[in-house]
């Protein structure tokens, strides 16, 4: 049985990665290269869609382009604290992810999950959720941008 490669695996769909870039994760990654979602119009439909698209560092995007960053399950792990500890309690949690029924699970050992089909999607949710919960101070945390760029 031949399998064929799959890059829609490897990111998050196009929901969570705009939603990634209005928390402003992600944002100025354009030099490294990678995975993007690339807005594309068909001008005989009157339609637009969105199509992921692999680019290599440093390739010269057209300005007009409208493109959101894709990571990948590695550059969402980059992301991701390895631990954290939640505000009120004190409690720490470690980072786990889990696969049942084909169905992955990424936690923190507390109230912080996520469970999605595709790793990238779980990992993505976490990441959403996560940021959410630290602006509002309810988890110890905070994103080094610095280190992401």
């Amino acid at each position: 049985m031949q399998t064929r490669f799959n890059p829609t695996t490897l990111v998050p769909s196009f929901e969570l990665c705009r939603e990634l870039v209005k928390l402003e994760l992600f944002k100025d990654n354009y030099r490294n290269g990678g995975f993007f979602w690339i807005k594309h119009y068909d001008y005989n439909y009157i339609i637009e869609f969105w199509d992921l698209v692999y680019f290599p560092p440093n390739f010269p995007f057209i300005n007009t382009t409208i493109k959101i960053k894709a990571p990948t399950v590695v550059e969402l792990l980059d992301f991701l604290p390895k631990f954290l500890t939640r505000a009120f309690d004190y409690i720490k949690g470690y980072l786990k992810i889990e696969k049942h029924n084909d169905i992955y699970r990424a936690y923190y050992g507390f109230d912080l999950v996520a469970e999605d089909e595709n790793l990238a999607n779980a990992l993505a949710e976490l990441l959403i959720k996560l940021v959410k919960l630290s602006k509002k101070g309810e988890v110890k945390w905070k994103l080094d941008s610095q280190q992401h760029k």
